[in-house]
């Protein structure tokens, strides 16, 4: 919302209707994204596939300026939410699959401390470098698509046998 009045001129009310829709928009894709991970059979690939979509998405996010048409706005903002904001329940799915019998609560409370203290610290740190380094939100957003990209490295690299396969 700060972005979107800040930056592009936007009213508060018409940006707090674009955070709606990235609102429902996640929350369709909290069910989407665990129905994507069983029509793969695999929460791993359905996460690659969100972060695939999620840099794009967060690149358009990034482009939105005061000319776009509040429904490409509305598309951007809610492709972005629908990975941003739906990817949260297959990863606790799939971290639950690899815990250790009877070390799942560990495991899914001990990465969503993690995941949580992101959401505190991200923010924060964005309007820092907002305010002290004169970084634009919407810069923000592109940096977040590189983050996105190396978690999907990250999670090529976590798929069993992916690097026993690349020793000689």
């Amino acid at each position: 919302v700060t972005y979107l009045v800040t930056e592009i001129g936007m009213t508060l009310v018409i940006a707090g209707g674009v955070l709606a829709v990235v609102q429902i928009c996640g929350a369709v894709g909290r069910i989407s994204w665990g129905w994507v991970a069983d029509l793969l059979q695999s929460g791993l690939r359905a996460m690659i596939l969100n972060g695939a979509i999620a840099i794009p998405a967060s690149f358009a996010v990034a482009a939105i300026s005061s000319d776009w048409p509040i429904l490409a706005v509305w598309l951007a903002a809610g492709l972005f939410g629908f990975c941003a904001v739906g990817w949260n329940g297959v990863f606790v799915a799939v971290i639950a699959r690899q815990a250790p019998p009877g070390s799942i609560g560990h495991a899914t409370s001990g990465v969503l401390f993690i995941t949580f203290a992101g959401v505190l610290v991200g923010p924060s740190a964005l309007s820092l470098l907002h305010d002290q380094a004169q970084i634009s939100y919407a810069a923000g957003y592109m940096l977040m698509a590189g983050v996105t990209l190396l978690g999907i490295i990250c999670l090529i690299l976590a798929r069993p046998g992916v690097l026993r396969r690349a020793r000689p």
